[in-house]
């Protein structure tokens, strides 16, 4: 597939404090005034702050995504540089205002520190994105920078999501609840549930395919108490009060797909709901749906060369949609209420709108999962997942 790629003409401005010591504004030659009474030797503010600027020879290179989302690194990238702008501004007035008696020598300290620690990174993660051997180095060095420059308000669409997924034993398999990691294996008759929380309000949308093509929407679903969107930093159960039973059908590779926005997907949400009333069974009825389901396995994802989601259809290898992180915060140990066990956990790319992701995991039959050793069966493999009434 041709793949739209156009490079970024940066601009990106590096900010270097000269004299933003923890000892404050260094005296050096220049006019002494009288400031109530302190004699402060005048800075040179043209000299507070210098500038280094980098093309777009830097090598960052922004793909075109089809979407809403548009070139949302090249969204990213100026944020950094109106950012860093404002950074200067900001030191350039406060060097005046100490100059001028307005600010005291803390208020200056105060004011350099913050700036300087907003900054202090801009070179370290410039030259990771310049140095970077694979999209997610890229990636992870952009991530650093943008959100190290660019304050939290700032970054509107931004939000990390997590799921895990719980899954309660059948009798005849011993009974128990334990976290089922990505690619783990449950078994025929398991009761499952997933819990997840998300950084800022959002909304969330679950459904999984049958090898068929049908579709099954897990999450929102009338019948669940919780619905979007999902309010910030509280871990909802989803279903709320009940269970999926992982029925008898379709043994096998089973993906759990979700899309995580800050602002409703009307689009999805519209084909999810022909779903819930019958007028759409089947991925092949929905163009938006297979756009969605094109996301490919970690593993395979991986080798796929585009970066992103694209909506407009695409050749089955489609890289998820979001940056994975680490475990940190997570509970691998299980489930317990008010936690979300380890599973996935995914920001939005820096200056983007959108998470897609998935959720492998496998079904086997009870004499199966009992043969691959249980709850420590290998790959990922699952289907069949229906409301428990």
């Amino acid at each position: 597939m041709n793949q739209s790629v156009s490079t970024v003409a940066l601009g990106l401005t590096l900010l270097f404090l000269l004299s933003c010591s923890a000892a404050g504004p260094s005296a050096g030659a220049g006019e002494t005034r009288d400031c109530q009474g302190e004699q402060r030797v005048m800075l040179d503010c043209s000299s507070e702050v210098s500038y280094q600027g980098v093309s777009g020879e830097a090598g960052i290179e922004v793909m075109g995504v089809a979407g809403a989302s548009g070139k949302f690194e090249e969204r990213a990238i100026r944020r950094v540089n109106d950012q860093v702008a404002q950074f200067a501004a900001a030191q350039t007035r406060a060097c005046r205002e100490y100059n001028g008696c307005v600010l005291s020598g803390d208020q200056y300290r105060a004011e350099a520190a913050d700036t300087r620690r907003r900054l202090q990174i801009v070179p370290a993660a410039l030259e990771a994105l310049k140095s970077a051997k694979s999209e997610t180095e890229r990636a992870r060095a952009l991530d650093l920078l943008y959100r190290g420059v660019v304050p939290d308000d700032k970054r509107v669409e931004e939000v990390t999501f997590r799921l895990g997924m719980v899954a309660e034993m059948p009798a005849q398999l011993g009974g128990g609840t334990f976290s089922v990691a990505p690619g783990g294996a449950v078994p025929t008759g398991a009761k499952v549930f997933f819990k997840v929380d998300v950084s800022k309000e959002a909304y969330v949308y679950m459904f999984q395919t049958t090898p068929r093509g049908e579709v099954n929407v897990l999450f929102p679903d009338p019948r669940i108490g919780t619905q979007n969107p999902l309010p910030a930093r509280v871990a909802a159960r989803i279903p709320d009060r009940k269970s999926f039973r992982v029925n008898e059908r379709d043994v096998g590779t089973e993906n759990l797909y979700m899309v995580v926005s800050r602002k409703p997907v009307d689009d999805l949400n519209a084909a999810l709901d022909k779903v819930k009333s019958g007028e759409v069974n089947t991925l092949a009825q929905s163009q938006m749906l297979r756009s969605v389901a094109l996301v490919a396995p970690p593993e395979v994802a991986q080798k796929c060369k585009r970066r992103a989601l694209v909506m407009e259809g695409g050749d089955g290898c489609t890289r998820p949609r979001g940056l994975e992180l680490d475990d940190e915060g997570t509970n691998s140990r299980g489930a317990t209420i008010g936690e979300v066990p380890a599973g996935v956990q995914v920001r939005t790319h820096p200056g983007d709108d959108l998470i897609v992701t998935l959720f492998p995991f496998e079904h086997l039959t009870a004499q199966a999962y009992k043969a691959a050793g249980g709850c420590q069966a290998a790959a990922h493999k699952v289907r069949g997942i229906i409301m428990e009434d």
